[in-house]
């Protein structure tokens, strides 16, 4: 079936309509889907001889970004697109505030329910990973997230951020996996 101009605006229409009014639904279908198409990619980049599929890390991984990831970045976009502060003051506290924040979240929930580190130790063993992954974050993110926040209506970034996720939940799942 091919769409017409007039299917495609009433298409990108009724997307835009239901992103507005369930953004939290919406943007945790993309995100699930984003982040188990990241996940894919790492693990077929990790995979030295043949492609282990895991799909119990597509499933923690697609999780952790719909519970915690998706609501967390939502509002936290919400309060920096309204804050009235320019790009580069929104990406400096994203980046050296909320990002660190974010990923030792995510490195956390990622060592309990992945690699069954003890919940004594989750703690201590993200703090360890953390440096290195905001080293390789912050060389990522910081301009997708300048370019997104200058050119991109705030409605849109949480998926423009999927977007770009793609490309660094490959990096963030290689850099924790050590390969």
């Amino acid at each position: 079936m091919v769409l017409t101009k007039n299917d495609r605006k009433s298409l990108y229409g009724s997307y835009k309509d239901a992103l507005v009014r369930f953004p939290l639904i919406i943007n945790g279908i993309q995100s699930a889907i984003l982040t188990s198409i990241g996940v894919l990619i790492s693990q077929y980049l990790s995979s030295k001889d043949s492609w282990k599929f895991d799909l119990n890390e597509v499933r923690v991984m697609a999780l952790i970004s719909v519970v915690v990831n998706t609501p967390m970045l939502h509002y936290f976009y919400k309060y920096l697109s309204n804050s009235g502060y320019s790009a580069v003051i929104q990406v400096l506290i994203d980046q050296f505030s909320f990002s660190i924040a974010l990923n030792f979240l995510v490195l956390s929930a990622r060592l309990l329910l992945l690699h069954g580190t003890s919940l004594a130790a989750v703690p201590f063993a993200a703090l360890k990973l953390l440096p290195t992954v905001m080293f390789y974050c912050w060389f990522f993110w910081i301009p997708a997230r300048y370019l997104t926040i200058s050119y991109i209506p705030s409605y849109f970034h949480l998926l423009t951020s999927g977007i770009c996720a793609v490309a660094w939940r490959a990096i963030f799942c290689i850099v924790i996996n050590g390969k």
